[in-house]
């Protein structure tokens, strides 16, 4: 037999759960209608998420604030294009993603590629990388590390180790070759490793000096 209070509770969520649908409703057709507060009460809510999406492309938060905002813009403009049946984050991350890819284009326009373009000068940091130290440091200090990377070789390792990305669809994306991207990511994780590593062994000299 099913108790009382037992009964409550379960009515209470499935309340709260159809409460928090509607008002999630109301705000997407309040975007549509373009209303401001609808657009300040869906910023409001993925703020954050947007904004941990593009540090790991920008060189400093100023710079993500800028790629958020951008983003957001594109957001309001395209929320007609939104499928309800899929999960709004996944559609936000991925404008937000293409902002930072074009925000690089546009600040960096001058970049070589042509000196990336032979990775046979690379010696290619996938045969020896190592993740033994990333046990010993937080989430943001590996932030910290990626976004002291130079822009090329930020925005390759972020789209292939954060996003999932292989060299091809890099490539397209950023209108290189795949040589180039390999590049990049082989050069950003050998500067990575190096970083890493001293820093490890600075703190552990700081930590014994304590002891």
């Amino acid at each position: 037999m099913v108790k009382c209070k037992d009964l409550n509770a379960a009515t209470r969520v499935i309340f709260k759960r159809r409460s928090s649908a509607n008002a999630w409703q109301e705000i997407l057709e309040g975007c549509l209608r373009q209303d401001a507060k609808a657009q300040r009460q869906l910023f409001d809510r993925y703020a954050n998420f947007a904004k941990t999406t593009c540090m790991r492309y920008a060189q400093n938060e100023e710079e993500a604030e800028e790629m958020v905002s951008d983003g957001f813009l594109k957001v309001f403009d395209k929320i007609e294009r939104y499928d309800t049946t899929l999960p709004f984050e996944g559609w936000l991350k991925r404008i937000m993603i293409n902002t930072a890819i074009d925000h690089y284009r546009r600040n960096a326009p001058k970049i070589n590629w042509a000196e990336l373009e032979d990775a046979s000068q690379v010696h290619y940091a996938d045969h020896y990388y190592k993740d033994d130290h990333l046990m010993n440091i937080t989430a943001d200090e590996i932030m910290s590390f990626v976004q002291r990377l130079p822009a090329s070789y930020r925005t390759v390792f972020s789209l292939s180790v954060v996003e999932g990305y292989n060299h091809n669809e890099i490539a397209e994306m950023l209108g290189i070759s795949e040589s180039a991207s390999r590049s990049n990511l082989s050069k950003a994780k050998v500067k990575l490793q190096g970083w890493i590593s001293t820093y490890v062994v600075q703190q552990d000299e700081i930590t014994h000096k304590h002891e």
